[in-house]
């Protein structure tokens, strides 16, 4: 493994997620994707961590109803 260099300015966010957030479905079969993770990450500007973290696992519960979890959900939020 070779180190990876990020470099993060005041207010950026940094997001680890595992796939069950971007794969989580609802009744439609729809998955939430990375354009809605992107879109709710864009709303939080100003926020912290824990109210991005917690914005977006609302929008994923939100997004998948009552449609049974097939993943386990892992998230983790960064602000600088």
């Amino acid at each position: 493994l070779r180190p990876v260099r990020y470099e993060l300015a005041p207010g950026d966010a940094f997001v680890l997620y595992s796939d069950g957030i971007t794969e989580a479905m609802n009744e439609a079969r729809e998955q939430f994707g990375e354009d809605r993770l992107q879109a709710v990450v864009d709303a939080c500007d100003g926020r912290n961590a824990e109210a991005t973290r917690d914005a977006i696992l609302k929008a994923v519960k939100d997004f998948i109803g009552t449609a049974p979890p097939h993943d386990d959900m892992t998230l983790f939020v960064m602000r600088v």
